[in-house]
């Protein structure tokens, strides 16, 4: 066969790479039909996959919605059902104007600080997300503000949620600001 129609690449058949990205109104929708708990759940699931994977003890399996968290099974019109996944980023890569508006399940090991201040009728919560002692992504967590949080300590985190464009004028440098795909987005 022609060298054009070997595979070249390395990954194992129905890998995570050989699926398409979720567009940003699928992911809106999936999330939006799962419940609190669900939503929690698939964080959890997120988190250990991304996390605390442990390489060596990895089992070659078919990916599907139940072995890989980041996998999304949509209805097609037909009777088949398609596969699409949520993209991932880690918190410790790179950031480009690329990255913003884009849906995505964000990951990383991040040294955590809450700050809550009062905003006239509530409150106003922010946290924020350091690597290596610079802080680079901030987060607006006023609708469902953690109590769970030692200021300083270093967390694996996972987020569901996109980076904001700058405004008009900006420069785009961290601290980045990422906005949840709802409150709960979080863990």
């Amino acid at each position: 066969p022609h060298l054009r129609t070997k595979r070249n690449v390395l990954h194992n058949p129905n890998c995570y790479y050989d699926y398409k990205v979720a567009s940003n109104e699928v992911m809106q929708d999936f999330i939006n039909s799962l419940t609190d708990e669900q939503i929690q759940n698939k964080l959890d699931s997120i988190m250990r996959y991304l996390c605390y994977q442990d390489k060596s003890l990895i089992v070659p399996q078919e990916n599907s919605a139940n072995t890989n968290p980041l996998s999304i099974k949509l209805p097609s019109k037909q009777t088949k059902r398609t596969m699409q996944v949520l993209k991932r980023k880690s918190l410790n890569s790179s950031f480009s104007l690329d990255d913003t508006d884009n849906i995505c399940a964000f990951y990383g090991k991040v040294v955590l600080n809450l700050f809550v201040g009062d905003k006239g009728n509530g409150k106003l919560a922010y946290l924020k997300l350091s690597i290596n002692g610079k802080t680079r992504f901030q987060i607006n967590v006023s609708k469902n503000i953690p109590n769970d949080i030692d200021n300083g300590k270093m967390y694996n985190i996972v987020i569901i949620g996109n980076i904001n464009k700058p405004s008009q004028g900006e420069v785009f440098s961290p601290p980045f600001t990422i906005k949840l795909l709802k409150s709960n987005c979080l863990k």
